[in-house]
This record gives structure tokens, sequence and C-alpha cells, in this order.
């Protein structure tokens, strides 16, 4: 598949499962560290696998018991593809962004994650 077609197929999956959020860290001093995440989360590792080998950023997470509260047996072991990264993050969103519906493009605007020539900040 073409490059095009690949970031199409990724922001597609990304629009449907992923998110993109603020995290606050308590640091030192009562202050909270800010920074924005993105994620993927799901029961399908070769999809996530495909995703992080389109985009080259981020890193896959495997969910074990230790990291989360024990899930019920029937239920699938998780998995979860996380960036941090401010400058990779900036690049995806401009990628992603001819693909990406009105709902996932204003949560980026609201971050402030892109410059003015994509609608973010101003």
């Amino acid at each position: 598949m073409s490059f095009d077609t690949n970031i199409a197929w990724a922001a597609g999956l990304f629009e449907g499962e992923g998110s993109v959020f603020e995290v606050k860290q308590p640091s030192d001093k009562n202050q909270s560290y800010r920074y924005v995440r993105m994620t993927l989360k799901m029961t399908d590792l070769d999809v996530l696998e495909k995703f992080h080998e389109i985009i080259k950023f981020g890193k896959i997470i495997h969910q074990t018991d230790k990291s989360k509260k024990a899930q019920p047996e029937h239920w699938k072991k998780h998995y979860y593809w996380q960036l941090n990264n401010k400058q990779e993050i900036m690049v995806l969103c401009s990628l992603f962004w001819p693909y990406l519906c009105s709902r996932r493009r204003a949560k980026i605007k609201e971050l402030e994650i892109l410059p003015m020539q994509f609608g973010g900040m101003a």
C-alpha cells in the first residue's frame, strides 16, 4: 500500500478506537506537569503492530494483571499503543488531520497541538 493509504488506514483506526487527551502529573512544590498523550487500546495485537509499523512513533504496551486491577478470566488480553512526545504528536496529528472527523479535530484544537494552518493555536 502507498504511504497515503497507510496513513488513511491508521487515521481511521485512531478515529474509531483512539484518544488524545491532556495528562496532569504531580511534580515537586505542589504543582502539576501537563502533557498531551495519544492512545489506542484494543485486544488485537496484530492490528496495533500494523498501526505502529505504519506510524513509527510511540510504543505498544502489553497490559498485565500487575499494571491494572485484575480482570475477569473470560476477558481477552488487551494491549495499547501510547505516544507522549510532543513533536511526534504534532507530526502525527498533521498527517491524520485530513482523515479525522469533527470531534477529534475539536479535541486537537482544544489541546493546541497544531499551528494555525490546521485551525489550531491562536
